[in-house]
């Protein structure tokens, strides 16, 4: 008798584990980046904020097997992988769209945090740079902020 209420368990959590397998591509961390935009626009920003944190998560969660197959390819493109720890081109971008979420919902710190990792993993993404300019000018660190205007990016 308990052999017939254990097998039933262990076909759901196979089948649970496969979901959560599958759902774990590129694919669909471009999915929770597209979402997290869409509810930006709407202004949803907890809406918002949720989709990037998941599309950052799985992002991350992809970035070792990329970083394996990208040491085989060419050495300078494995260390840069490695010191930037994720490399999926939208991971950069979703920081620092949740960095600008966090930076309406005046969550500053958060926001700083989020577009220094962005910068981190893509130097040449100006959004970013503007962004925590922004958001270290309103924390009051006048000094680490380049420029003299206000922006209206926030």
């Amino acid at each position: 008798m308990r052999y017939r209420q254990t097998v039933p368990v262990v076909f759901i959590l196979i089948f649970l584990a496969g979901v959560t397998v599958k759902s774990q591509t590129p694919a669909s961390a471009a999915k929770y980046y597209e979402h997290g935009a869409s509810k930006f626009e709407r202004g949803d920003l907890d809406g918002a904020l949720a989709d990037y944190t998941r599309a950052i998560e799985i992002s991350s969660h992809l970035s070792p097997a990329k970083s394996r197959s990208l040491s085989s390819a060419n050495a300078f493109d494995a260390a840069e992988a490695d010191r930037i720890g994720v490399i999926d081109p939208i991971t950069a971008r979703a920081y620092t769209n949740r960095g600008i979420v966090r930076l309406r919902k005046d969550d500053v710190d958060g926001a700083i945090s989020d577009l220094d990792q962005a910068i981190r993993i893509n130097s040449g993404l100006a959004e970013a740079h503007l962004a925590r300019g922004v958001a270290q000018r309103r924390r009051g660190d006048s000094h680490n902020c380049q420029g003299r205007g206000e922006t209206t990016i926030a």
